[in-house]
């Protein structure tokens, strides 16, 4: 096991890794990705209509949090263009056909992966039903076809999703920040990554809760190679290779 800070690739033995600073992390999004994208933030920045809030969490129970604008929401929920870009990047360079979204939000982060591989069949499931029809907007908006926005609580929609595939390509997951709800999505979509699978995990250090199921993850039997970049987590499942940890300044 190996915890290694590093930065433009430099020092890093792992072939895999290193093609993956250098030139996945490298791929820029077209002149009309940055079109698209940045009509999205805008539309969404001054929209101030209203959704309520709810917390779907670990349990079957729903809780109304009160309401918040779209506005609001784009800024605190939607993934920045930092990391937006790097789903781009991501889908981009391995081109994956399956991708598995866990908190579509606005769909900001759905865009972005559709856009970096145009090709791939996105699945992004969302709990407030109200957001999930805003999300179906924006994609339309930007003429994005290939993704489909699932609502309903992760605990019903996800297994209907993992029985409708035979694998699956990306996992992003952002839509619970719960120790005990992460670890359990997490096993679900395990029994359907293969060799070539990446797994993202969001805000890694949101919380000690999340913390903890981050470690979980990395000492999973079936992971191998993991990038933390501070932020975001991902996950590999390559088992030709040994266990290896990078921690990268992005």
């Amino acid at each position: 096991m190996i915890f290694s800070w590093h930065k433009n690739g430099h020092g890093i033995h792992s072939p895999f890794v290193f093609d993956l600073i250098t030139k996945g992390f490298k791929t820029e999004p077209t002149q009309n990705v940055e079109n698209l994208m940045r009509e999205m933030y805008e539309r969404l920045r001054v929209d101030n209509s209203i959704v309520e809030k709810q917390d779907l969490g670990a349990g079957s129970v729903k809780k109304n949090l009160g309401t918040c604008s779209v506005a609001r929401i784009s800024k605190t929920s939607s993934s920045p263009r930092k990391y937006g870009k790097l789903l781009y990047q991501l889908t981009s360079y391995y081109k994956p056909s399956i991708i598995i979204e866990l908190g579509t939000c606005l769909g900001v982060s759905s865009s972005w992966m559709a856009l970096g591989c145009p090709e791939a069949r996105i699945i992004s499931l969302e709990g407030n039903e109200k957001l999930a029809q805003l999300a179906q907007q924006n994609h339309e908006k930007s003429g994005l076809k290939n993704i489909e926005v699932m609502a309903g609580e992760f605990s019903t929609t996800l297994p209907v999703v993992l029985r409708s595939i035979r694998q699956v390509d990306v996992v992003f997951f952002d839509g619970n920040h719960r120790e005990e709800s992460t670890i359990q999505y997490f096993e679900q979509c395990v029994n359907k990554a293969c060799e070539r699978s990446i797994f993202i995990f969001d805000d890694i250090y949101w919380s000690e809760e999340m913390e903890r199921a981050w470690i979980y993850v990395k000492k999973h039997p079936r992971v191998t190679f993991t990038v933390d970049l501070c932020r975001l987590g991902i996950v590999f499942f390559n088992q030709k290779a040994s266990k290896q940890h990078f921690v990268i300044r992005y």
